[in-house]
This record gives C-alpha cells, sequence and structure tokens, in this order.
C-alpha cells in the first residue's frame, strides 16, 4: 500500500509544479510562452533573462563554462560558471523535445518529483513511521520555507491561506534553478548518507565523490555550502577516530576535486581577471548585518540534540549540515567582507533540511503513538496539498498576462537568426530587448545586463553612452533612462541601506559624470571602434526619442515597428 501511496505522491507532486504551465496552457493556447517579458512574473524573469541564454548558448554553441553575452569576453570564464550543469541537462533536454520552451515546461513535471523522492529517502533515514515520511517529504518539496513562519501562529495562517507572495508560484516552480542545481545538492548529501553508513562500499563513494564534483558546476552557494559541511564532517570523524569513515570521506573528496578542477581552475583564472574588483563590488551589498535567523536554526540544532537519543553516524550528518549552513554565512561575510547574497545559504539550500530536521522532533516527542502519527501524516498532507494547489492557482491567475507571446519580438529574434552569423553583435537601448537577445539567439549583446557578465561597470556606461549618442538621444534621456534602469546597469550598487533600489545611487552619480565627460567634445566618437557593434534595433518604446546619426548607421529593415540598422 505505502508503494502505491508513493506512486500516487509522484505523480500529484508533477501535477502540481505543472498546474501553472496546464492553466497557462489552457488560458492562452498557443499564445503561451513559459518565459516572460515582465517582472510581473517573478519566477519566470529568472528563467528568462539569466537561465534561458546560458542554456541556449550550451545548445548552440557546445560549450560552456564562457561569457555569454559580449564578443570581446567570449574566450573568459562566465561568472557564473556554477549554472554550468543545470544549463547542460536543460539543453539536452531542449535537443531532445525540439526548443528550450519545451525543456522548461517538461523540466516542471520532471525535476520536482525526482527531488521528492530524495528527500523521501532522507525523512526514512529518521522518520520510522511512513506516512509520517511521506507528509513530510512532500511538505519539504512543497513549502521548503515554512520552517520561516515557525513557531508565530499568525504568520502560520496567513502562510498557509496564501494570503502573502501570491504573486509567487511555488519555490521548486523556478525551473533549471533550483530544480536541477537543487538535484545536484541533494543527491550528494544523500550518497554522504550512504558513504557515512556504508563506509566500506566503493559503489557508493565514487557516486559521491561524482556528484560532489558535480555540484560545483551547479550553484556557487552550493558547492560552497557543500565543501564546508563536507570539512566539518570529515574533522567531526576524525575527532571520533572513525578512520574506514574518514578514509572513504577523503576518497570521495579526491574523486570530487579531480572533476572540479576544470571549474576551480577556471574560477582561479577568473579572480585573476584585472577588474575582479569591479565585478566583486557590483555583486555584492555593504554592511549587511548577520541576520537574526540564525538564532532560529541554532535553537532548531538544540533542540534535535536535545530530543533526539539516538546519535548515530547519520544523525551527525543532519547536524553537521545544519551547522553548515548557519555558521557559513558569517565565516564567508568575515572572509570576503562583503556580503555575496550569503542568505541564500539559509533559504536556498538549508531551509528544506531545516523543515525536515522540524519533522525529526515531531517524530521523537510521539514516535510511540502510531496512530496519532498516522492522523497528524494525513492531516498535514490534506493541508499543504490545499496550500500549494492554492498558491499555484492563484499565483498563475496573477501573471497570466506576463505569459503572452509577444509574436512582433518573435519576429525580430527570427529576422536576426537568420540575416546575422554566430557572434554577431547587436546593440539595443531597450535593457529588456538586450536581455532576450542571447535567449532567442546565438549572437552577442552590445549593451549587457550587469549581473550576468564580465564587462566592468565603467565600460558598460561607456557602450550606453555610444549607442545612445549614434541614435541621437538627447544627454537628459541618457540620464533619465539610466535612472529608470538602475539595476541593469549597476545591480546591487544601486541598493540603499533600505535594501530599496536607489535611482541615485553613487555609481549612477559616476555614471552620470563619465556620461558628462564622453559628451564634452564628443570624446565618445573615439571610442566607438573600441568595441563591436553590428546591428542595432530599435524597438517601438524608444522611436520618438531616437534622431539616428546616419554617418554611423544604415537603415535595414523594419518589422512592426522595430527599426533595424547596420553599422557602416
Amino acid at each position: 500500500m505505502s508503494k502505491f501511496i508513493q506512486a500516487l505522491l509522484v505523480i500529484t507532486v508533477s501535477l502540481i509544479y505543472g498546474l501553472p504551465n496546464l492553466i497557462l496552457f489552457s488560458k492562452l493556447g498557443n499564445n503561451y510562452t513559459p518565459f516572460t517579458l515582465s517582472v510581473k512574473s517573478p519566477i519566470a524573469r529568472d528563467k528568462t533573462y539569466a537561465y534561458g541564454p546560458e542554456a541556449n548558448f550550451i545548445l548552440n554553441n557546445k560549450s560552456f563554462l564562457k561569457e555569454v553575452y559580449v564578443e570581446e569576453y567570449k574566450n573568459s570564464p562566465t561568472p557564473f560558471m556554477g549554472e554550468t550543469a543545470p544549463a547542460v541537462v536543460v539543453a539536452a533536454l531542449a535537443a531532445v523535445l525540439g526548443s528550450l520552451e519545451r525543456a522548461f515546461i517538461v523540466s516542471d513535471f520532471i525535476f520536482p518529483p525526482l527531488i521528492f523522492l530524495a528527500f523521501l529517502q532522507i525523512c526514512r533515514i529518521f522518520i520510522k513511521n511512513k506516512w509520517l515520511a511521506l507528509s513530510t517529504a512532500f511538505v519539504t518539496i512543497t513549502s521548503r520555507d515554512f520552517i520561516a513562519v515557525i513557531p508565530y501562529p499568525d504568520e502560520i495562517f496567513k502562510y498557509l491561506t496564501v494570503q502573502e507572495n501570491q504573486n509567487y508560484l511555488l519555490y521548486f516552480s523556478r525551473s533549471f534553478h533550483p530544480q536541477v542545481s537543487f538535484l545536484f545538492l541533494i543527491s550528494a548529501i544523500l550518497l554522504v548518507f550512504k558513504v557515512v553508513q556504508n563506509p566500506t562500499k566503493y559503489k557508493w563513494i565514487v557516486l559521491l565523490g561524482i556528484c560532489f564534483g558535480l555540484v560545483f558546476y551547479s550553484y556557487i552557494f552550493y558547492w560552497t555550502l557543500l565543501v564546508f559541511f563536507y570539512s566539518i564532517l570529515f574533522f567531526y570523524f576524525l575527532i571520533k577516530k572513525d578512520i574506514q569513515t574518514v578514509k572513504s570521506l577523503f576518497l570521495s573528496g579526491a574523486i570530487a576535486l579531480f572533476i572540479s578542477s576544470f571549474y576551480l581552475i577556471n574560477m582561479i583564472y577568473f579572480y585573476q581577471l584585472p577588474f575582479i574588483n569591479d565585478f566583486v563590488a557590483k555583486s555584492s551589498l555593504d554592511n549587511v548585518p548577520v541576520p537574526l535567523m540564525l538564532l532560529r536554526y541554532l535553537f532548531l540544532i538544540l533542540t534535535l540534540l536535545l530530543v533526539v537519543k539516538n546519535k548515530n553516524k547519520q544523525f551527525a550528518v543532519l547536524v553537521s549540515l545544519l551547522c553548515a549552513g548557519v555558521f557559513i554565512t558569517p565565516i564567508s561575510k568575515f572572509l570576503i567582507g562583503q556580503d555575496l547574497e550569503t542568505l541564500h545559504y539559509l533559504r536556498r539550500a538549508i531551509m528544506p533540511f531545516a523543515t525536515i530536521a522540524l519533522s525529526v522532533i515531531l517524530y521523537n516527542f510521539f514516535k510511540k503513538k502510531e496512530t496519532f502519527l498516522k492522523i497528524s501524516a494525513f492531516l498535514i498532507f490534506i493541508i499543504f496539498f490545499a496550500f500549494s494547489l492554492a498558491t499555484q492557482q492563484i499565483a498563475t491567475e496573477k501573471i497570466i498576462g506576463a505569459h503572452i507571446r509577444d509574436v512582433n519580438l518573435e519576429a525580430v529574434m527570427h529576422w536576426l537568426n537568420t540575416n546575422t552569423q554566430k557572434s554577431t553583435v547587436v546593440g539595443s537601448i531597450n535593457t529588456d530587448f538586450s536581455s532576450l537577445i542571447p535567449l532567442y539567439t546565438n549572437d552577442k549583446v552590445y549593451v549587457p545586463p550587469a549581473d550576468r557578465t564580465l564587462t566592468p561597470t565603467y565600460e558598460g556606461v561607456e557602450r550606453y553612452k555610444i549607442l545612445s549618442e549614434i541614435l541621437g538621444i538627447n544627454i537628459s534621456v541618457q540620464k533619465q533612462k539610466l535612472a529608470d534602469q538602475v539595476s541593469y546597469f549597476f545591480i546591487y550598487q544601486s541598493y540603499n541601506q533600505n535594501r530599496n533600489l536607489d535611482p541615485n545611487s553613487p555609481r549612477k552619480q559616476q555614471a552620470d559624470r563619465q556620461i558628462d565627460t564622453l559628451s564634452a567634445g564628443n570624446a565618445w566618437k573615439q571610442k566607438v571602434k573600441s568595441y563591436k557593434l553590428d546591428y542595432v534595433v530599435v524597438t517601438p518604446s524608444e522611436l520618438k526619442e531616437i534622431s539616428p546619426n546616419m554617418n554611423y548607421l544604415s537603415f535595414v529593415t523594419s518589422i512592426n515597428e522595430y527599426l533595424i540598422f547596420r553599422i557602416k
């Protein structure tokens, strides 16, 4: 019976995560696209502007660990090398299914159930009541952040009745990341449990080494957490003088180091780039205090230590993992001196395991009351099943408008694919259009998004200035566009102390001065030949702002109010 229930839950998870696609397709038909041109769909925005381009690059170039956006840096390592493994998986899926759109849709149906099964395997290690283990795995895959509202009754009620974050689908609806990347992480952690339990089984040792090595190519917050966790566990067993386990972990680590060496070599090269300080600055926040929510996780760890009587080797793995998640945030902030979104360690890595730990505590309190646990498991499933369905439905209804296919934009992208060669550089003042170029084409971007490229900040502003002048855009409009698109050009540098975007941030003011300097005596003209530029696309929204300088441009064609120019 439990096997049947498990299979039923796998199908249920698949349908829950696939539900937004089914709803959107039923509403929009062939006009539905999983990508988006609007931030009104915050989940799809990442796959559209960040993950899709990486997968498209790998699909078309059969290459990875390279800059996706800018021609001048095409042989340099991408700053987001850690997304390579998920991108390879999605690109392979796209090759089989025939398009990236289909790959991202299908991923919603296949990867969350796999993560659910991995959660279930971990739950069964600590929760011997099969019904509670099943319901815990279900809660974790649908509500990995439920731990964040414990123990506040009002917040729990708001959470379960979907009164907040109604624009957001369930967390694992973020296809590519974390769907695929988290699968690499949890597979490695599950294999750690296997090795610790069976330290003489070479099958688990080798599999752990391979999976551990691949995590390096999945997500920077995952592999750094895993290394820290692995180190804690290694020294724990070394202190306990469990030599066999130490040897096994060392061998797995050696295999992982070999597999990850290509990534690590590229990372070393990346940090030797002359403008690395600029990249670190534009990708981090200053003066961010250590989050108080760490205390919640510390309390959870202490409760586990007090409640669980059987503190075996697998228990040591769980506690070490939670401890790694708690302490890596302040340690990384101390080592780097800035905050590289270190809350991701808690939100994107440790939260699911903290939710499992909460259920482990519940089980140890009531493990002799089988009937109570069975009823509790049933009620938990019903509550979170209703919660997950409501969340997916409510959020999907709110983002329908962001998923209507833009046939005009796709026609322009089709023209670029048909009439340009690989690595043609396309410029556009419209930042949304620029971000979509590597998603829909195999071309490069003249003015790239700051958070997805190696391009130094000053160079990004310089490119923007040159393109604006070629299009004859007034200097006051140039500065206003910078203010309107401040996150595109300066990302975290434009956050104020309240974590709100500041259009008058120091970097924006610096960019204004740079624009003035390049304007003086038409100094920008001396920079035109510095960067490759082949075509310029003007979108309908910029038509009233431009007065093209035909000394630099020759008109090629217009497609539904989009103007396409070639650089002379």
